[in-house]
């Protein structure tokens, strides 16, 4: 499957005390507001009314609360459909463990309210702290088909289906009439998690400042060892919006490439007016599943993802390859890339393990087997002698760690392993703990 992980210092990482956005008229069900305090013109002489409504049951589920009166306007501005709000997620959890990947969103911009939208044509920028934390940045989510909270960062479970949400909104003023230009959603999904991974979306326009924005879904499994794979539903992605492009099949092929799906609200042609009507979201399923297949490096000797090591070291690095299905398997490739500074030594070698445990003499990999490109090892596993159901190969080759892997006071190097077999990939990492001197 493919995956796109993203680990970008332009990431911003959330705090436990942030949350998704509430609907606007939550505001008058939390907080006493004077019916006047969002009417005032601002100073580009524009009455800036917010969005009213109820949102779709059916494109939100079940855990979205009814919508009490608008408190930003009197009377309410007049659309045609239903506001699809984004519904309200609960707070984020703390991260149980080091290093999970988390919801985050992007470039910094500038930010409007509920009562104070944007005079120009704006995707997803509307953050209304006070008093319900309503926070349109965050516009990637996902809940599970069963019930339960919507959530930018969820907890994946073995078996079970999700339905996800990709936001968007023209922010403008909806007494303004500026729509978006050419407006593109782009979805980065991954097909399997370790620990933690996310799903990132982009949101684009033409006319709009920024011309793009993103955010992602932190998607974990609540065990840094666990991995589980994510099979999204391709077929399931269509758009939800109050005008009459509602319900049309979005391509996932379109959906997942860099430039995106034209989404719109009464047509797919990128064109979103600040009407209420046209926000709206993608909505595609996806199941979370036990992967057919599995790797898990080590180095010889230790135990777990990590190990130390120094300059000039010669070490013996160890990876299985694992057939969790019930049905033998052909055909699995095992790769192995190494950072700067770290190099192949020698000849591969290869152990089967059946179910029960019990290994075979190690052999040495046939030259037509395995091939090393720089710093990128392959090696081709049961070609002509299938792997039996649940039965394990390892693959143990030498790797020299040089002086460009050291740095002054010790540096960490990240090993990436792979294992593929038909559509699904896997993937694990082996971190080096390299020991250095000024």
């Amino acid at each position: 499957m493919k995956r796109r992980p993203r680990e970008s210092s332009r990431y911003r990482r959330i705090s436990a005390h942030t949350s998704r956005p509430l609907l606007c008229a939550a505001m008058a069900a939390t907080m006493a507001l004077s019916m006047s305090a969002c009417t005032e013109e601002s100073s580009s002489g524009l009455i800036h009314l917010p969005l009213v409504g109820a949102p779709s049951a059916s494109t939100l589920g079940p855990t979205v609360p009814s919508t009490p009166t608008n408190p930003c306007a009197t009377p309410a501005p007049t659309t045609k459909g239903s506001v699809r709000r984004p519904p309200s997620p609960p707070l984020s959890p703390p991260a149980p463990f080091h290093d999970q990947k988390v919801s985050s969103w992007g470039p910094s911009r500038n930010q409007y309210t509920l009562c104070r939208p944007s005079s120009t044509a704006t995707l997803n920028s509307i953050v209304d702290p006070t008093p319900t934390g309503y926070d349109e940045r965050y516009f990637l989510y996902a809940r599970d088909v069963l019930g339960g909270p919507v959530t930018h960062d969820l907890v994946v479970q073995e078996g079970h289906t999700y339905v996800g949400y990709l936001w968007f909104q023209n922010d403008i003023a909806p007494n303004v009439t500026q729509s978006t230009i050419n407006a593109h959603a782009s979805l980065q999904f991954p097909g399997y998690v370790l620990g933690s991974t996310t799903a990132d979306a982009t949101l684009s326009a033409a006319n709009t400042v920024p011309h793009k924005v993103w955010a992602s879904m932190g998607i974990s499994t609540g065990d840094p060892r666990r991995e589980l794979e994510i099979d999204p539903a391709k077929g399931s992605a269509k758009l939800n919006v109050g005008g009459r492009a509602n319900g049309t099949r979005i391509s996932w092929a379109d959906l997942t490439s860099d430039q995106g799906a034209l989404v719109g609200c009464d047509a797919q042609d990128g064109a979103l007016p600040g009407d209420s009507r046209c926000a709206g979201s993608i909505e595609f399923q996806f199941t979370v599943t036990t992967p057919s297949i599995s790797v898990e490096p080590t180095v010889f000797g230790g135990s777990g993802q990590s190990f130390s090591t120094k300059s000039g070291k010669d070490e013996t690095l160890d990876t299985r390859v694992t057939n969790r299905t019930d049905d033998p398997m052909t055909e699995i490739t095992m790769s192995t890339r190494l950072p700067s500074g770290i190099s192949f030594v020698d000849n591969v070698w290869i152990r089967r393990s059946d179910p029960s445990g019990d290994q075979q003499d190690w052999i040495r990999a046939a030259t037509n087997d395995y091939g090393i490109t720089g710093n990128l090892l392959f090696v081709h596993l049961a070609r002509s002698d299938p792997l039996v159901p649940h039965g394990a190969i390892d693959v143990s080759f030498h790797v020299l760690i040089g002086d460009a892997a050291t740095a002054c006071g010790g540096s960490w190097q990240k090993i990436k392993n792979w294992a593929q077999h038909d559509d699904v990939t896997v993937e694990s990492d082996l971190i080096a703990s390299i020991d250095g001197t000024c």
